[in-house]
C-alpha cells in the first residue's frame, strides 16, 4: 500500500513537472503583467488580429478576456473545435512566442495514469507542439512566433485543433470542444 502511493505520488510530480515545462512558454513580461491588473479588459494584440482579418477561411473570431482571441472552426466531418490564440507573450533565447491552443479533454478529477503516459508518448513524438494540462483540462499547444505571417499562424491554428479533435474524439466519441 505504501508503495503504490510513493509510486502515484512520483508518477503525479513527474507528469506535473511536464506539464508545467510546457506551459513555462505562455510567461509573461512585466510590462504586460501590469497592464493585466490596471484595466479589466485587454483588447487581442494586433498583430494577430491583423493576420485573421486577412485570412479567408476564417469567418471570424471573438476576442475573451485578457486578449485571448478565440476562433470556432467546422472540421470536414462536420465536428466543430475551438482554438485560442494567446495574448501574453514570452522570450526565448531572444524569440518573442505565443501560445496557440486548443482544448482536448475535461476531467472532474486526477488524470488517469494511462492517458497521462499516452499523452507524454505523444508529446514526445510530436514535431510540433506538446499536451499541456491546465488544471483538468487537457489541450494541445503549439508555440509560434509572436510575429507569426498568416500562413505559420494558419498552420498552427489547425494542427491544434486537428490533433485536440482526435483525441476528444477518440477518448469520448462527443464534440465538446
Amino acid at each position: 500500500m505504501k508503495l503504490q502511493f510513493v509510486y502515484n505520488l512520483a508518477f503525479r510530480t513527474l507528469a506535473f513537472a511536464f506539464f508545467y515545462l510546457v506551459l513555462i512558454f505562455s510567461t509573461t513580461n512585466a510590462d504586460t503583467v501590469d497592464n493585466a491588473q490596471s484595466s479589466s479588459k485587454i483588447e487581442a494584440d494586433e498583430r494577430v488580429t491583423r493576420q485573421l482579418d486577412k485570412m479567408e477561411n476564417v469567418e471570424g473570431y471573438t476576442v475573451l478576456p485578457f486578449g485571448i482571441v478565440y476562433i470556432k472552426f467546422t472540421l470536414s466531418d462536420g465536428r466543430k473545435q475551438g482554438v485560442f490564440i494567446g495574448h501574453r507573450t514570452g522570450w526565448y533565447h531572444g524569440h518573442e512566442i505565443r501560445n496557440v491552443w486548443s482544448p482536448a479533454l475535461k476531467f472532474k478529477e486526477d488524470l488517469p495514469r494511462e492517458l497521462s503516459l499516452d499523452l507524454l508518448e505523444q508529446s514526445h513524438n510530436m514535431k510540433w507542439g506538446g499536451w499541456a494540462n491546465n488544471g483538468y483540462t487537457i489541450r494541445f499547444v503549439v508555440q509560434i512566433s509572436a510575429n507569426a505571417d498568416k500562413k505559420s499562424l494558419w498552420a498552427a491554428m489547425l494542427h491544434s485543433v486537428n490533433v485536440a479533435d482526435e483525441l476528444e474524439e477518440k477518448h469520448t466519441q462527443k464534440d465538446v470542444f
